[in-house]
């Protein structure tokens, strides 16, 4: 058997030579042939520093002033859906109380009607006087008065200036008015005004 090193070609020490494989360091990494070092307090690197430094700087600045616009952006949208909001629920409770008022008012003035009526002529056995606008009149039952006596004891009077559901009921000490058509009243004007209800 030959030696090897018989069989190496007679250029095999010329590429040695020229083939130099990089040693790694004690960090693991090759060594950078040929690297300069990088003199930090040299004119050039302050330059190139101060350079970059400023740049980024005016990137920054330029960054903060769009998220600033983005934000401001948002902060009307918000501000503009929420007065829409407030101004839609309020004209949706104007226009549901509108429509439920009179039906409430109706019946809260009969409630009214018949309890007084139980508690002075059923109970006390006492006359009243109601006065009530003439719409009220059919609307009305007196279906408390337990005997014909105690229904005699009611006296009805209509007014045409009352208000459609008012009631001004005496009896012998005492009496009241009712009037849920003016508390209806200054309720939607409450609700139309829309100053007051941005202030809710």
């Amino acid at each position: 058997m030959e030696d090897l090193a018989q069989l190496k070609p007679a250029c095999a020490h010329k590429f040695g030579e020229s083939l130099k494989i990089p040693t790694l360091s004690v960090n693991g990494a090759a060594r950078p042939i040929g690297a300069a070092t990088i003199d930090k307090t040299s004119e050039d690197y302050r330059a190139g520093h101060a350079a970059g430094a400023a740049e980024s700087a005016e990137r920054l600045e330029a960054e903060s002033s769009r998220i600033a616009a983005i934000g401001a952006g948002l902060k009307n949208a918000l501000r503009d859906i929420d007065e829409r909001a407030r101004n839609e629920c309020a004209t949706l409770i104007g226009q549901l109380f509108a429509a439920l008022a009179p039906s409430i008012a109706r019946q809260s003035v009969r409630a009214e009607i018949n309890e007084i009526i139980h508690k002075n002529v059923v109970q006390k056995k006492k006359p009243i006087t109601i006065r009530i606008h003439p719409e009220l009149v059919n609307d009305l039952s007196i279906g408390n008065a337990e005997d014909v006596s105690d229904t005699a004891k009611i006296s009805i009077e209509t007014d045409e200036q009352l208000n459609p559901n008012a009631a001004d009921i005496h009896w012998a000490d005492g009496g009241m008015f009712y009037d849920p058509d003016a508390l209806i009243a200054d309720i939607s004007s409450i609700l139309a005004d829309k100053d007051n209800t941005d202030k809710e």
